[in-house]
């Protein structure tokens, strides 16, 4: 199943992948795919040069992970537990909020990255 596909603005390199398939890459000239990770992403897209991809947490040791090597390495950018609410006065509904601040903590990253668009 793929869940990732990501094409940069220059239209050069093409990548796609998901959790099953690992992530591939092909030049968009030959389109000869070349696997560069085992690593299932749940999502990815370039930015500039830089591929990024979503992961399980629990599994892939991020949320969110940025590679400068076509995929074949990820550094984390985002750890969704890491998030937290803002520090509020009870009153308020940020401090409401924060009672269920765990169960989108420990969410899938990929429906909250589609309602941010």
């Amino acid at each position: 199943m793929v869940t990732g596909f990501a094409l940069p603005a220059d239209d050069a390199t093409l990548a796609v992948g998901g959790p099953d398939a690992g992530i591939w890459i092909a030049d968009t000239s030959d389109h000869v795919f070349r696997q560069k990770n085992t690593f299932g992403p749940l999502c990815l897209a370039w930015l500039g040069r830089k591929l990024f991809a979503c992961g399980k947490e629990a599994v892939d040791s991020f949320s969110i992970g940025v590679s400068d090597d076509d995929g074949m390495h990820f550094a984390p950018v985002l750890h969704l537990p890491d998030i937290t609410p803002r520090a509020c006065a009870s009153a308020t509904s940020a401090s409401i909020c924060g009672n269920t601040w765990a169960s989108v903590a420990n969410s899938d990253p990929v429906p909250l990255l589609a309602r941010a668009r």
